[in-house]
C-alpha cells in the first residue's frame, strides 16, 4: 500500500503545471516600450488575408468589437503585425530551468497598448498569450509556458498612447 501511494504522490506532482505561486524565479527584469500610434481606422494587427477572409465569412468586414474578429486579432499579432511601425519588440531568452513567462504592463491613464508573446516558428511567429484591454490605462498582463534557452518576443501595440509602456517579465520554473 505505501508504494502505490508513493506513486500516486509522485503522479500528482509530476502533473501540477508550474505558476507563479509554486515555482522558484530564474529570472525577472524592467520593460520600457515606445512606439508611434498606430492609425485607428486601420484593421488591428489584422492581415489584409485576413480582412478578405473576415469578410467573406461574415459579410461585414473587420469588426474588432465582435469576439470572432478579437480572436483572429489575437491569433495574428504576432504573424501579421500592423504594416505601420507602431509596435515594439523586445526579445527575451528563457533561462536555464525557466518554464512559465509572467509579463506585466501599466499603461499611462490616459494611454492604451496592447500586448503579445511571440515565438518564432518555421512560418514566421505565432502568439502564444495576449492581452488587449479596451480600458485607457488599464494594467495587463500575460503568461505562457516557456522552454530554457528559447528565445521569445514580448509585443507591444501602441493602439492610442503618448506615453511609453513600462512593465516587468518574470520567468519562473
Amino acid at each position: 500500500m505505501k508504494f502505490k501511494a508513493v506513486i500516486l504522490v509522485a503522479a500528482v506532482a509530476v502533473a501540477l503545471p508550474v505558476t507563479a505561486s509554486n515555482a522558484a524565479v530564474r529570472g525577472k527584469g524592467k520593460l520600457t516600450f515606445s512606439a508611434p500610434v498606430s492609425c485607428a481606422p486601420c484593421p488591428y494587427n489584422l492581415s489584409p488575408e485576413g480582412v478578405a477572409e473576415d469578410a467573406q465569412r461574415d459579410g461585414a468586414g473587420y469588426d474588432p468589437n465582435t469576439a470572432l474578429d478579437q480572436d483572429h486579432s489575437d491569433q495574428w499579432a504576432c504573424s501579421h503585425p500592423p504594416p505601420t511601425p507602431s509596435y515594439d519588440d523586445i526579445a527575451l531568452k528563457a533561462p536555464a530551468k525557466a518554464k512559465l513567462l509572467v509579463v506585466n504592463v501599466t499603461p499611462g491613464e490616459t494611454d492604451d497598448w496592447d500586448i503579445a508573446l511571440c515565438q518564432k516558428s518555421a512560418g514566421g511567429y505565432r502568439t502564444l498569450a495576449s492581452d488587449a484591454s479596451g480600458a485607457l490605462g488599464e494594467p495587463e498582463s500575460m503568461s505562457a509556458s516557456v522552454k530554457a534557452g528559447k528565445t521569445y518576443v514580448v509585443r507591444a501595440f501602441n493602439f492610442a498612447a503618448v506615453e511609453d509602456l513600462k512593465g516587468t517579465y518574470v520567468f519562473y520554473g
